[in-house]
């Protein structure tokens, strides 16, 4: 028989304390922080907080809270369509991105081939590097290449002494 009481005791005191904590979860504080930020939650305030505005649990008609879910499922839908169109353009940008990059790398493949093969290779031969001449150029078309005038044979004489160094010019007069 005690121990009988004891639980319809032990009973009594958790429905007391279960009603009294649903009571106390049944409300929401708007606590205003320090910093000056605002917070909402179904504790009292703490710390340096104080409570702005406390605002009891209210009753919602069944009506309301399907309408409510409703709206909630359709804003859902629409985010999700949203995040699904833009992530849709993010992957074309990114393809495009990398297919401009793609095309980029191309040209400049391209244009070092075409620098290498126009460049003139350095070649190494008994101790000396040496480039190659360049080719020859085209012999003259006697249909599209205007004829060349006929060099003058050298004149008869005493040869030009390439190392005579010429006389200064003489000043000119003052006036």
């Amino acid at each position: 028989m005690r121990f009988e009481s004891k639980t319809s005791t032990l009973t009594a005191l958790f429905v007391l304390l279960l009603g009294a904590a649903s009571s106390a979860s049944a409300q929401a504080y708007k606590c205003r922080q320090p910093d000056g930020s605002t917070q909402i939650s179904t504790s009292p305030c703490e710390g340096g907080s104080k409570t702005v505005k406390t605002v009891e649990e209210e009753e919602i008609p069944d009506d309301v809270r399907e309408q409510a879910e409703a709206r909630n499922e359709r804003q859902r839908k629409q985010a999700d369509a949203m995040a699904k169109e833009r992530k849709a353009e993010e992957a074309a940008e990114r393809k495009a991105r990398e297919q401009a990059i793609k095309e980029q790398a191309r040209l400049d493949r391209e244009a070092a081939k075409a620098e290498r093969d126009n460049s003139q290779p350095v070649y190494y031969y008994g101790g000396t590097y040496y480039r190659p001449r360049p080719p020859y150029p085209r012999p003259p078309h006697p249909d599209i290449d205007p004829p060349m005038p006929p060099v003058p044979p050298p004149r008869p004489g005493k040869p030009v002494d390439l190392y005579k160094v010429p006389p200064a010019p003489k000043p000119m007069p003052a006036r």
